[in-house]
């Protein structure tokens, strides 16, 4: 069983659950391989550690590692105060000034991950580790921070929670989150993918990583629960203090240990500096910590999580089970670092075994969480169509998309496709749209193009350039300029092409909408769309025309799914996938939901190609129109070089200059290749063959017997067989019967049987 989110995804482990990597290297190799090799991903502490360190670390790390798991690095990267006039007085490079050698050493060991913990990451560092193929994470304590990293091109956004331990801020997870996840909405990462939240603060077991998929994180980052693990570096006296932890000694957050906020057990190092703020806060303004000053004074000794001991100078390293370790700590006299929820922890337990249970539990709620419903049945039922499709597109939405959560979303998925058709069929209870004159056209030529777009897109411009003969849309400076469906035809490698200028559509045309309804269904006609898009706008525009007229029933640039359902009286939904194939976001039990909401009990269901639950809604559902889309992109006047080259290499993107008339030609071009069209030529007996008007044949239609139909449907009653010159046949001419199929531009001639 493994819990799929989008950090999964990017970071290509089974379960959304990191180990934090706790300074001091508190996470070492022990610990971050065993959660690794679980499913989640394990990162080193490695703050205090050389470049030298680093490496050795790392590979120590690799070798524990079952061959691909992934890892992370952490390290502290605060601001500069000599850039930052408000950072505080006690920052300091925790690198030692190493950080160019720190970031050499992940290049060149290939860290799949690099964390920076505290404040944001330097540009330089995230392109450079970009380019070696890293996903950047930043520790965020405040809903102001999340700008910073995306503008600093982190990948994720942990948000965590005061309830962490270590340095943390004063907001609450379950406020946090939220905020943050909204605010990284529309951002992409340097990986194409939405840039991700994860939560931290205050999880601990499987209901805390089910309530951060609700809050719509898409994975936790757990520290506090793997210090009490055999693997942690934690010193044995130091798990005892925290296992013993209760309300009473639990924690606080104190500037005593580093100068900013941290979380601690409240022991008597801590209550002693909080007892006398006046004094801490004079050290502070010095930019001395109090720690620092305890150590000195030789008033406390080091923190007992200081499993591995080192200056960040490359010195000896000493480990957790290092007997010289009894002389220098003093686990009830120093700083503690733990979040709230070690309370609730109260054994020590493998962090394989842990991360498994976790999982489980995990799976456990978000199972009884689908079994909630906030609408009941009267009240949806009393809703207009358009207004259920909201509801449950809203429910869609709210629901974290994962294994547990599959046969929910297949189940919502399948009303949604019954709510829909119900609304384009004109059954609905409610609606928009409205009748007029204009789009009643008939179909003429070989192939029909349907010219959409949101309105004025720069149509009027284009279709001059396309030679049309007919009627042309009138130019106009206000917004809807093509107020009916224009026709118009172009001949090009001797076939006609009618082209259809339709009203621009807005949001909601698939409810409707500004005659949207009227619009598409013209659409479903056609052999071919073009999507005019302004270059020099967003994206988004391209999804929401996507959005209406998938919604519509047209599947754009898709072949419809190999997909046989066989309705019977008796024995279930059996289920067979072709050798070769799977299931997409489904499993078996999806696949029986969807065919119980449409009312099919008994049938046989053979997959024949990779499927989704989509997929096995519309081969239900059927009127589905299959259509080749072109994306035009106009105005790549208005952009670089290095811009163009990009929409180059993007699937089903031509991009022109409907003003400056470029590339044109190459427009054409690629709707000849996407109409699927071949031109076969006709010679009579005893005569070179016509090649000034082909015939115009659909490549998915194309047989000898096609292309008599074509000319005329008597010529098969007479048809004894044909002779074929060209790249169909082995030899020119060749002798075919009327099921032979033909290639582009072959010439044919009939032989009948009476002459």
């Amino acid at each position: 069983m493994s819990l799929r989110t989008p950090l999964t995804d990017l970071l290509k482990i089974e379960h959304p659950i990191m180990c934090a990597g706790m300074g001091f290297f508190v996470t070492g190799p022990d610990l971050a391989a065993a959660v690794s090799n679980a499913g989640g991903i394990g990162t080193i502490g490695a703050v205090g550690l050389s470049p030298d360190g680093l490496r050795q670390v790392i590979r120590e790390l690799k070798a524990k590692l079952i061959p691909g798991k992934p890892f992370g690095v952490d390290l502290l990267l605060p601001a500069d105060p000599n850039e930052n006039p408000n950072a505080r007085k006690t920052n300091k490079d925790y690198t030692g000034g190493q950080i160019q050698g720190l970031v050499q050493v992940m290049v060149d060991e290939k860290v799949p991950l690099f964390v920076c913990a505290v404040g944001v990451p330097p540009k330089w560092v995230t392109d450079k580790l970009h380019r070696n193929g890293t996903v950047v994470m930043n520790m965020i304590g405040h809903p102001s921070h999340v700008a910073k990293a995306i503008t600093a091109g982190c990948d994720i956004i942990c948000a965590q929670g005061t309830e962490a331990g270590g340095h943390t801020g004063d907001v609450a997870t379950t406020v946090l989150v939220p905020i943050a996840v909204d605010l990284c909405k529309g951002h992409k990462n340097y990986f194409g993918s939405d840039v991700l939240v994860v939560a931290a603060g205050g999880i601990r077991d499987g209901r805390g990583v089910a309530a951060a998929l609700a809050l719509g994180a898409s994975g936790v980052w757990m520290g506090t629960r793997f210090l009490m693990t055999p693997e942690s570096n934690v010193e044995p006296r130091a798990k005892e203090v925290l296992l013993k932890t209760d309300f009473k000694t639990a924690t606080m957050r104190t500037t005593a240990y580093t100068g900013r906020p941290c979380r601690v057990i409240r022991n008597e190092f801590v209550k002693r500096w909080e007892s006398q703020p006046a004094a801490r806060d004079k050290l502070l303004e010095a930019g001395i910590v109090p720690l620092a000053k305890d150590l000195m004074d030789d008033k406390v000794k080091p923190t007992a999580f200081y499993g591995l001991m080192g200056d960040g100078t490359g010195g000896p390293l000493r480990r957790k089970d290092d007997p010289k370790l009894d002389e220098i700590v003093d686990p009830n006299n120093s700083a503690l670092l733990a979040g709230q929820s070690v309370v609730a922890i109260n054994e020590l337990k493998p962090a394989g075994e842990l991360l498994r249970e976790i999982v489980a539990e995990t799976d456990v709620v978000l199972k009884h969480i689908n079994t909630i419903r906030a609408t009941t049945p009267s009240k949806f039922n009393n809703m207009s169509t358009l207004d259920r499709i909201n509801e449950i597109e809203a429910e869609m939405a709210r629901t974290q998309k994962n294994k547990a959560t599959n046969a929910h979303l297949g189940r919502l998925k399948a009303k949604l496709a019954k709510l829909k058709t119900e609304l384009v069929s004109g059954s609905s209870k409610s609606g928009g749209g409205g009748g007029g004159e204009g789009f009643d056209v008939k179909a003429t030529g070989n192939a029909r193009v349907g010219l959409i777009g949101f309105p004025s897109v720069m149509w009027r411009t284009l279709l001059p350039l396309l030679q049309l003969t007919g009627t042309f849309s009138e130019t106009a400076a206000y917004e809807f300029t093509t107020l009916t469906c224009v026709p118009g035809v172009y001949t090009y490698k001797g076939a006609k092409v009618q082209v259809l200028d339709l009203p621009g559509i807005i949001e909601g045309a698939k409810d409707g909408k500004g005659r949207g309804k009227q619009v598409i269904s013209v659409a479903m006609t056609c052999s071919l769309i073009l999507i005019c898009l302004d270059v020099t706008k967003p994206l988004t525009q391209k999804r929401k025309i996507e959005h209406e007229l998938e919604g519509f029933g047209m599947r754009l640039n898709k072949k419809k799914p190999n997909i046989v359902i066989t309705k019977a009286d008796k024995g279930g939904i059996n289920i067979t996938v072709a050798p070769g194939y799977r299931l997409i976001g489904m499993d078996e039990e999806t696949v029986v939901t969807i065919c119980k909401e449409f009312r099919i009990t008994n049938a046989s269901i053979v997959f024949r190609c990779n499927a989704t639950s989509d997929d096995l809604i519309d081969i239900i559902e059927g009127g589905r129109k299959y259509v080749p889309c072109l994306y035009v992109m106009n105005k790549i006047d208005s952009i670089t070089i290095e811009e163009l080259d990009v929409i180059c290499k993007c699937p089903h993107y031509v991009p022109i200059s409907a003003d400056l008339g470029w590339n044109i030609d190459g427009l054409k071009d690629k709707m000849w290749d996407y109409m699927d069209l071949i031109r076969v030529y006709t010679k009579p007996k005893g005569q070179v063959p016509d090649y000034s008007e082909p015939v115009i044949l659909p490549r998915e239609k194309c047989t000898v017997e096609d292309f008599c139909l074509k000319l005329h449907k008597s010529i098969l009653e007479e048809f004894k067989y044909a002779l074929v010159w060209g790249m169909s046949v082995k030899h020119n001419p060749q002798r075919v019967g009327r099921d032979h199929v033909l290639y582009d531009e072959d010439v044919v001639q009939i032989v009948k049987t009476s002459g």
